[in-house]
């Protein structure tokens, strides 16, 4: 017959290692639970990881803000200057109205200059058929002639300075277009990368406050895993009953009597029976234990993947999304692009800018040229106006040339008006002159601003470039080790794991041991039947007195209740069914 010693020796086995994975399951579950239940304290690492976290996207959204604060204010300077700009061109337009006033007034001197000569040649040729009574004439008229020339070729001077006065506003006007085109590509900067950014940063808060309260979900299913290990010592019990029984079965002896042999037989029969019955209430309590523990796991492992997922979606890239982090990156490096773009316009802004200075300063020195020119008429016009007095005088005395008195008057009346058009565009120089100085000077002390705060600008691209880049990569290493479990925590999740698969298959040797048993029983029954048929003899079945001496070895109730309806006999006493023990 088969020998029951391998079926006791499994079944041993089998109960060890039972009660070594409950008592696992004992010491790891509430490990988690430990660890589930300290999450939302101040202390835990979770809680800690978030708080700097939290502070360093403060931190990030500090430096934003205020970045954009200092990138309005200094779009807002640019502004201001645009205007200072528009109002140096618009004075200098207004006042081109004097610069063509005078230019009228030099072409008018230019004009009477060239008349004079005229007119002192003709007096020239009078004198000269008066003879030598009209000498002295001649020699006066020879000096407005020679006067003339000169008032002649300073007014032709005064024409190219007005020409050059205009070349510069010219230039002016370019130039301030320009820095207008500056200021309209500034104000044109949009903002998107700096709230792109914000709502990146947001974006991944949202998350790690999600995965915390994810992660407290969890708690449910540990705690119905929990409620498996309840039937850990019916099971050890129960196996403990079944390897007195399995111990009980034997081949009857040789030495035994046919009567002796048919009531072994018997015994086996009813062991067989109750050992079956028992293996297999005590598999469909494991495999109820089993089914418990791998459905809550399954659902604490969906939690914890999605709590994974979540915290990958920061850190991983793949070809199909893009994480919070990088795209957090890509915001950062377009902020310091917008930055940049702005500080290089600044910097093209100061060069026009300068330019526009130049042209300034140009309009201003043609201006004071002129000035002297003017200046330089002054003493002509006075030799002039002598020349006129002695031309009088010569001919109210001499009959000789009494026929150009006329001539002689006309030629003191345009010295008499040249003086005049010498004398109001001079103050119409000096009006130009003194308030465009007004305007220079404001545009200066703009301009020396400017400089001042194209440093700003230089140093805090630099401050702005390193705290964004240290802010994150403060965040990329605080979400990388943001963790809500432990290292403890997913240790005993992963024993867990392993010890759920190791009554999994606890169950399949306890399938394979009652087959044993039941091929044991199969031949137990074959040679009880070889044995009545040979000695003749009726099946007595087993004694009630030697069944109930057996089950006072049993501890669980619903084992001798099976024993006695086996049996046929009554029985009470053992450990209740639901009964259960914590580690």
């Amino acid at each position: 017959m088969i020998q029951t010693a391998k079926i006791y020796e499994n079944l041993l086995s089998i109960s060890k290692d039972s009660g070594d994975d409950f008592l696992d399951l004992s010491k790891n579950f509430p490990v988690m639970l430990r660890e589930l239940d300290s999450i939302s304290n101040r202390n835990s690492a979770a809680m800690m990881s978030l708080r700097m976290f939290s502070s360093i996207q403060t931190q990030l959204k500090d430096v934003i803000e205020a970045q954009q604060q200092l990138l309005t204010e200094n779009r807002q300077f640019l502004a201001e200057v645009r205007e200072k700009n528009n109002s140096l061109f618009t004075h200098f337009s207004e006042k081109m109205h004097l610069l063509d006033t005078i230019q009228d007034i030099i072409s008018g001197i230019r004009e009477s200059s060239q008349e004079m000569e005229v007119i002192s040649l003709n007096a020239m040729v009078v004198s000269i058929k008066s003879g030598k009574a009209g000498q002295a004439f001649s020699y006066i008229t020879s000096n407005l002639k020679h006067m003339s020339l000169r008032l002649i070729s300073q007014s032709e001077q005064l024409i190219e300075n007005g020409k050059e006065v205009q070349d510069a506003l010219q230039i002016l006007k370019d130039e301030i277009s320009k820095v207008n085109n500056l200021n309209q590509n500034s104000s044109a900067e949009s903002y998107d990368s700096s709230a792109s950014m914000i709502n990146a940063i947001e974006e991944i808060s949202a998350k790690l406050s999600n995965m915390l309260e994810s992660s407290k979900q969890l708690k449910t299913p540990v705690v119905k895993a929990m409620e498996g290990i309840q039937m850990q010592d019916i099971i050890r019990q129960s196996l403990d009953d079944v390897l007195i029984a399995v111990q009980k079965l034997t081949a009857p002896g040789e030495n035994l009597t046919p009567e002796e042999k048919l009531y072994t037989y018997n015994a086996n029969e009813k062991l067989s029976t109750l050992c079956i019955r028992c293996l297999t209430k005590i598999k469909e309590k494991l495999d109820g234990c089993v089914e418990v523990f791998s459905k809550n796991r399954e659902e604490a492992a969906a939690i914890l993947n999605e709590i994974d997922r979540t915290k990958g979606s920061f850190v991983n890239n793949d070809n199909e999304s893009i994480s919070s982090l990088v795209t957090l990156k890509m915001n950062i490096e377009s902020a310091i692009d917008d930055f940049n773009g702005f500080s290089e316009i600044f910097g093209l802004y100061q060069t026009v800018q300068g330019k526009v200075m130049e042209a300034v300063q140009n309009i201003q020195e043609v201006v004071q040229i002129m000035s002297l020119c003017f200046n330089g008429f002054l003493p002509i016009i006075g030799n002039l106006q002598y020349v006129a007095i002695a031309q009088r005088i010569e001919v109210a005395r001499n009959d000789a040339i009494s026929s150009i008195k006329d001539t002689v008057e006309y030629m003191s009346q345009l010295i008499t008006n040249t003086k005049e058009n010498v004398d109001t565009a001079q103050k119409q120089l000096k009006e130009f002159t003194d308030t465009s100085q007004i305007q220079i000077q404001s545009f200066l002390e703009t301009n020396s601003r400017n400089k001042t705060t194209l440093s700003d600008v230089t140093e805090s691209k630099r401050s702005f470039a390193e705290n964004l880049n240290s802010l994150y990569n403060g965040l990329r290493e605080a979400i990388r080790n943001f963790r809500i479990y432990s290292p403890d925590f997913y240790t005993s999740y992963e024993k867990i794991a392993e010890k759920i698969e190791s009554l999994k298959k606890l169950s399949g040797r306890l399938d394979k041991e009652i087959q044993d048993i039941q091929a044991f029983a199969d031949e137990n029954a074959a040679h009880k039947q070889k044995h009545m048929s040979l000695y003749d003899l009726a099946d007595d079945g087993v004694h009630n007195a030697d069944m109930e001496e057996f089950l006072q070895h049993f501890t669980i109730t619903d084992d001798k209740l099976e024993a006695g309806s086996i049996a046929g006999i009554s029985v009470t006493g053992g450990a209740e069914s639901g009964e259960i023990t914590f580690f």
